[in-house]
């Protein structure tokens, strides 16, 4: 007499495992699209993030060693030719002789986004250039009784302000 081999499945196990990986499945599925979605926004929102920081680092030390402030387009002490001028602040130091510094901050254009760039210079010659915000729609200054006032709206349409006291003439 021949004996059957009792390997494999039956029809109630395999439609038991088929019904506990939809379960599985299926809210794994939904996480995964919900992540690809969030994801750009969370980058935007890290980046824009570390702008206002690097606009913090940098905006309120420029403003207190400034002796003068403008928002004239025009005005020179950083000649750079690059973009659009938000905001020129210009102060002298003695190193064994006055030397002349500016920070002048603009909207550049780059590539699909505008950027806002600070620009050291000495002697009006470039020293240093560094982003501050990488993804701007629109910048402003206002120079009020010796607060210096840079507002900021980001591709996100958030809108911050930054500001420092500029020391006396």
């Amino acid at each position: 007499m021949r004996v059957r081999s009792e390997a494999g499945f039956t029809l109630v196990e395999m439609l038991m495992v088929v019904a506990v990986l939809g379960i599985i499945i299926v809210p794994l599925t939904n996480a995964m699209f919900v992540g690809f979605r969030t994801s750009d926004r969370t980058a935007r929102v890290l980046v824009t993030s570390a702008d206002r920081q690097m606009l913090t680092n940098y905006l309120p030390p420029d403003a207190l060693s400034a002796t003068a402030a403008t928002v004239d387009p025009a005005a020179t002490g950083c000649l750079t030719a690059d973009g659009t001028r938000v905001i020129l602040l210009t102060w002298r130091e003695w190193d064994g002789s006055p030397t002349e510094y500016a920070s002048d901050y603009r909207l550049v254009p780059t590539g699909t986004h505008t950027a806002l760039v600070r620009n050291r210079c000495v002697l009006t010659s470039m020293a240093e250039q560094v982003v501050v915000a990488h993804d701007v729609t629109a910048a402003s200054a206002s120079i009020v009784n010796g607060t210096v006032a840079l507002t900021v709206t980001d591709s996100l349409s958030a809108q911050y302000t930054v500001s420092g006291t500029r020391r006396a003439a």
